[in-house]
């Protein structure tokens, strides 16, 4: 039954998350343009737009990240975030010096979709389930 639960509720994170990052996407360059006053500030959106892709690959999972810890493992739980957090201190000592700030935008996002596949994995076998 939680299995079932958690897919409807990765589905529906994904709609609901995705499209108000879509949104986010989208008029950004508005928000910008009318907060700022100052078109130079659009420099900032490729590396937002970056941002925003790992977030939407990892949508549906934002709501379940804490899943390990509220079944009783919060040892998996911690390993669980140093492993995200190590995979993005990795990455952007690999690709800040090679592309500056769209280096940091593209290490953030994929450690986003890295914390899916982790999660997925660490659901797998600890709570022996198929997120």
């Amino acid at each position: 039954d939680l299995e079932s639960l958690i897919h409807t509720g990765i589905r529906m994170s994904y709609a609901v998350i995705g499209a108000a990052l879509v949104a986010s996407a989208l008029g950004y360059p508005l928000l910008v343009r009318v907060l700022m006053g100052d078109s130079d500030f659009l420099a900032s959106w490729p590396p937002f737009a970056i941002l925003l892709s790992g977030m939407i690959v990892s949508a549906g999972y934002l709501p379940f990240r804490m899943i390990l810890i509220q079944t009783g493992h919060p040892g998996a739980h911690t390993v669980y975030l140093a492993a995200v957090a190590t995979t993005n201190v990795i990455l952007n000592a690999l690709l800040i010096p090679w592309i500056g700030m769209y280096g940091a935008a593209t290490a953030t996002a994929v450690s986003f979709g890295m914390g899916v596949l982790l999660l997925k994995g660490f659901a797998g076998r600890y709570l022996r389930m198929r997120i």
